[in-house]
């Protein structure tokens, strides 16, 4: 019994060990190398985001997303695989937020994360593009 004990302990640990050193390893494949971290946009379209602003999404291992698109929270299917992301369609809350330019971005950030089809992790920072090669947006895990 003193040794299943001990044995269930190291398995454990060795199942802890692994996971943290998978999720330090981003691969692409599937949804869950994406999962986990809320991603924080940092550009769009080359564009840093506008001050006072906080755009995210969390991608999840059920294929979906959501986060704040900058004033409204947004969520939809999103599908990985081999390095191609597939995003369907987003909704969103329909509130107004000041000043335009909020607005504007937010429009922008939901139409360019819904023709997403590229994705890769580059120095931590996870960039999306609508084909291979393209970067529309960058984000910084959180």
């Amino acid at each position: 019994m003193k040794y299943a004990l001990h044995f269930g302990a190291v398995a454990v640990t060795v199942l802890l060990s692994a996971a943290c050193s998978t999720r330090d390893a981003v691969t692409p494949g599937d949804v869950s190398s994406l999962a986990g971290p809320t991603w924080r946009l940092v550009s769009l379209d080359g564009n840093t985001v506008l001050a006072g602003t906080r755009v995210t999404a969390v991608f999840r291992e059920d294929n979906r997303v959501s986060g704040s698109a900058g004033c409204n929270g947004y969520s939809g299917l999103a599908t990985v695989k081999g390095e191609q992301l597939r995003v369907g369609a987003l909704a969103s809350t329909r509130m107004y937020c000041a000043p335009d330019a909020v607005m504007a971005q937010e429009s922008s950030y939901l139409a360019t994360l819904e023709k997403a089809t590229e994705y890769r992790v580059v120095g931590g920072r996870l960039q999306l593009g609508s084909a291979p090669g393209a970067v529309s947006l960058v984000y910084e895990a959180e």
